[in-house]
């Protein structure tokens, strides 16, 4: 056999199809292959391993380019039995990787150097590809890819049988099963290092599973064998299926092909495995548990379901390193995330989820863990704002942070984004690039962002920085689509990156052209129970299709939900913490109520004359769900108490009024209870009449309802935003409500800010409604965004700044000290809707810090109105001057553009003194000009011309501006 010679392709082309004719994986799809399951004898492999030390000693040296300039042929043939010879040697014959190719050249009776071992490492990767081969990662990527074509080297398969049969004992399948492959393969090298020191042999090869340095990325062969193994035992125990059926190729290739096994997972022969796969009796308390050491990496997201903050986020992890145990019992913190913990005296230190918003860029981000002396003893690094391409990206849908190569930046597969750049940082966007947000706020100060969506295959985007000095143009970065959509598991889930979800989630698999089989796997990890293992068909459709897993999941719990095929995997771990799933909608009775005072009623609320007869009323109500909680509101003209109550087991209810008497003040002269079941609107029950004029509210964050309002008059609210002290307050027109109507609810479509409202009327009624925020932490007014003055001062009030710095910010700015003075006594004394991040009682004492500190001067009408009319003549002499230019730019998208550049413009070429204003028109058909006043138009549009993406300018006169602008 050793005559055949790679120089004639003949001899080679025989030889080769000898070889695959034993290949079981042959059929199979690219990067699905094992040269394990060539299923030839080792006298035969020896013979090829002497073929290829034959075909290569008659080289003067083995060179790339001599190997291919000698075994010339369009097939290859002579690589693919190269890269055979040293899958079937690494089975046969290696141990130590260090002396794999040492000991490789020795077998083939060749000279070793280091030449020689880069051009065989150069070679067998091609072999691969050629041979579409399962590949590892990281570590010795070439030998342990090779070691991966078999499993476990013969050598070693009796130690390793006999040390997984022990490591089950120790641990059980079920944990073995269900832990992460990094994780199995430390433990089973710790524990065969500590149980079997002697085994040198299967210890270098557990070894090689294993990252030797910090972060260092490794293919975890034997963690994914063992988990494999580990996944087969529980099946076979489920079925009741005898462990000897895998001893037949094609029954055990039947029976693999429907279990979840690690994509890598491949064992060459189960003889000696088989016995230990015998079932066992599941211990479930005294079984270990396998301690995850790895640390889990810190990442950037987008909070895109709530804040639209940028978040750093460590995932909750149990960290454990040599030398732990000499600190137990003692103190440890991470700073960056103001977390504190203790470590403990077994190993495994758990930090649970933390989550970091992110006020400032930087180029690194580095958290570290500390001990009680300030020691590092672990650190997490995330690279972090390029200085040559400064801006930060996050998938609209996802908030999942893009990486970009700085070099050659390149998104892929998002359709839509959310582009982050610094203020003063100007996008040009290709063609198909929509603008669907043009400002979105950021929690870095000095940013802003854009969000973006893609309609076409692919596009670009420039980005430009503008300085006093020079215009900086940064790398272009490319936008394409990715065509394979990827499935995904849905539900309403807990605030959070931790997959808790609220209800019982479901997987969605995107559109397909054809019919595909899935596999299903549905377990809980809590109760260690596989719940259903079986087979769903999806059809071709071109919309997304959904696999509901609560026709599966009936109880909270831990789970872990698989999916697969031939193809791919989908794996996912979630737990559900209620169940709120019912056979039926219960049947709502209609409610009777009854008083005491008018017998049965037919319409709410009941009215009374007069707070006497109001608080000795007695009120009935029938038709509730037996015990069913309904919530009380009371009310009078200055506070509102909350209170419960509880119906029979029959489902009725008695309110006595006169329990709650000394709830509110007795001198008001006007009362009302509302009362609402749980799920439903709050109704108005009782009421007490009176003659003045009495008026509530109540708030949500995109409405007020107001109340009391007299039918058929004309009201207001003038609403005053603190974040704009100098506007004045707008005014939302209510439309005058019926008498039939009890409650109003009047939209707050406001800018972002915080508001003092009052409601006008017009008998010269002003009534105090509270203040309101309806918008995110970081969300500023558009004017806000072109003065850094103002910018500064918003921060104060919404970030934790002191009320020293709100009142250095706010000196810039002058107030109406009766509006200040009122909104102040609202802030203390009326119902107000803030969200969570602001604090009423921070910002009374701000602003009352600031009506004790400030010398505030009261507006004089008379100066306005002179300072007005002096405006007015000044503007009827420049009626007629066109001293206004407008600029028609060819795009809308491109305006900011323009818009920045003509900016550099005026101060690069000083003519500051000849533009007085720019500005962006708001009205939607001038979407694509700028409007300027010049004092030289002649000379100012000869520079503008010269501006490119600029169509044409257009001289105006003063009454024509102001049309426009």
């Amino acid at each position: 056999m050793t005559t055949f010679n790679f120089s004639i392709p003949r001899q080679t082309q025989h030889l080769w199809q000898t070889i695959s004719s034993h290949w079981s994986h042959y059929n199979r799809p690219d990067k699905q292959r094992f040269l394990g399951s060539i299923q030839i004898s080792q006298k035969a492999t020896d013979q090829v391993l002497d073929v290829v030390g034959y075909n290569l000693s008659n080289l003067s040296t083995v060179t790339y380019n001599k190997l291919y300039e000698r075994f010339d042929e369009p097939e290859q043939n002579w690589l693919k039995i190269l890269t055979f010879a040293l899958s079937e040697y690494a089975y046969y014959y290696s141990s130590v990787e260090e002396k794999f190719w040492y000991g490789f050249c020795q077998r083939l009776k060749l000279s070793c150097n280091q030449s020689l071992e880069k051009t065989l490492r150069r070679i067998v990767g091609e072999g691969f590809d050629l041979l579409g081969l399962v590949k590892a990662k990281g570590g010795y990527p070439y030998v342990s890819t090779l070691w991966l074509q078999s499993g476990i080297p013969q050598q070693n398969l009796n130690h390793f049988a006999h040390l997984v049969q022990e490591f089950s004992n120790e641990y059980g399948w079920w944990e073995i099963a269900h832990s992460s492959c990094e994780d199995i393969s430390e433990e089973l090298f710790d524990f065969c290092h500590e149980k079997h020191p002697q085994w040198t042999t299967l210890i270098h090869f557990l070894k090689s599973s294993c990252p030797q340095k910090e972060n260092e990325e490794v293919e975890p062969i034997s963690g994914q064998l063992l988990q494999g193994i580990a996944i087969i035992a529980v099946e076979l125990e489920r079925q009741g299926t005898l462990p000897e059926t895998l001893k037949d190729d094609n029954e055990r290739e039947k029976l693999l092909r429907n279990y979840y096994l690690p994509n890598n997972f491949f064992l060459r022969d189960w003889n000696s495995l088989i016995q230990v796969l015998t079932p066992k009796q599941r211990r479930f308390g005294n079984s270990r548990k396998i301690i995850s050491r790895r640390q889990k990496p810190l990442s950037l997201v987008l909070d895109v379901t709530e804040s639209l903050n940028m978040q750093l986020v460590l995932p909750e992890q149990s960290l454990w390193k040599k030398g732990w145990e000499r600190l137990s019992g003692t103190f440890c913190q991470i700073p960056a995330a103001h977390w504190e913990g203790t470590i403990p005296n077994n190993p495994g230190l758990m930090i649970p989820e933390q989550v970091v918003n992110i006020k400032s860029g930087a180029e690194l981000w580095e958290w570290q863990l500390l001990d009680h002396r300030k020691n590092c003893l672990n650190e997490w690094k995330l690279e972090g704002v390029a200085s040559n391409l400064p801006c930060l990206i996050f998938d609209a849908g996802t908030g999942e942070h893009l990486n970009l190569d700085s070099t050659n930046p390149s998104i892929r597969g998002a359709k839509e984004i959310i582009f982050f750049t610094p203020k003063g940082v100007c996008l040009d966007f290709g063609n198909g690039i929509e603008i669907v947000d043009t400002c979105v706020p950021s929690s870095i100060r000095g940013w802003q962002g854009k969000q973006l969506t893609l309609t076409t295959k692919e596009s670009s985007i420039v980005f430009i920085a503008f300085s006093d000095e020079e215009i900086t143009t940064f790398p272009t970065i490319s936008w394409k689509l990715s065509y394979e959509e990827q499935p995904s598991l849905r539900g309403l889930k807990l605030k959070g990156k931790k997959s808790v979800y609220l209800e019982i989630p479901t997987f969605w698999y995107p559109p397909i052209e054809g019919q595909i089989s899935l596999n299903v796997s549905i377990e809980n990890i809590t109760h260690q129970k596989t719940i259903i293992t079986t087979t769903e068909i999806i059809q071709p459709s071109d919309k997304w299709q959904a696999i509901p897993l609560d026709k599966w999941i009936i109880e909270a719990g831990k789970y872990e939900a698989r999916f697969w095929n031939q193809f791919h995997r989908w794996s996912y771990k979630f737990e559900t913490q209620s169940n709120y799933q019912m056979a039926s909608k219960p049947e709502i009775k209609s409610l009777l109520i009854s008083s005491s005072s008018q017998g049965q009623v037919e319409n709410l609320p009941i009215h009374n004359g007069s707070a006497d007869t109001f608080w000795a009323e007695e009120i009935q109500m029938k038709g509730l769900l037996p015990l069913e909680i309904i919530g009380l509101s009371l009310y009078d003209r200055q506070e509102t108490v909350f209170s419960q109550c509880q119906a029979d087991s029959l489902g009725n209810l008695h309110i006595n009024l006169a329990s709650f008497y000394n709830l509110l003040s007795p001198h008001s002269n006007w009362y009302a209870l509302d009362f609402q079941r749980i799920g439903g609107e709050t109704q108005r029950l009782i009421e007490m009449e009176v003659a003045s004029l009495v008026i509530s509210c109540t708030w949500d964050n995109q409405a007020v309802q107001i109340s009391g309002l007299l039918p058929n008059e004309l009201y207001s609210l003038s609403c005053w935003n603190l974040l704009l002290p100098e506007n004045s307050p707008v005014e939302i027109k209510i439309y005058p409500v019926s008498s039939n109507e009890d409650k109003i609810n009047v939209p707050l479509k406001l800018q972002p800010g915080i508001y003092n409202i009052q409601i006008l009327g017009s008998r010269k009624l002003r009534h105090n409604l509270g203040w309101w925020c309806g918008s995110n932490q970081n969300d500023l007014p558009d004017e806000v965004l072109e003065n850094e003055t103002l910018e500064n001062y918003c921060y104060t009030i919404l970030g934790d700044e002191s009320v020293q710095d709100f009142l250095n910010a706010a000196q810039h700015f002058d107030y109406e000290y009766q509006l200040l003075k009122t909104a102040i006594h609202s802030l203390c004394g009326l119902a107000y809707f803030f969200p969570k991040w602001l604090d009423n009682n921070s910002l009374t004492n701000k602003l009352q810090a600031l009506l004790n500190t400030f010398k505030i001067e009261l507006t004089n009408p008379a100066r306005r109105e002179e300072k007005t009319i002096s405006k007015a003549k000044n503007n009827n002499i420049a009626d007629t001057k066109k001293n206004w230019l407008l600029i028609k730019i060819t795009s809308p998208q491109k305006r900011e553009y323009v818009h920045n550049i003509i900016r550099h413009i005026e101060k690069k070429d000083n003519l500051k003194n000849e533009i007085l204003s720019i500005q962006l028109p708001k009205q939607w058909i001038y979407k694509d000009s700028i409007l300027m006043q010049c004092t030289n138009i002649k000379n100012v549009q000869s520079y503008i011309q010269e501006v490119e993406y600029v169509q044409t300018t257009q001289p105006l006169t003063y009454q024509d501006a102001q049309k426009i602008s």
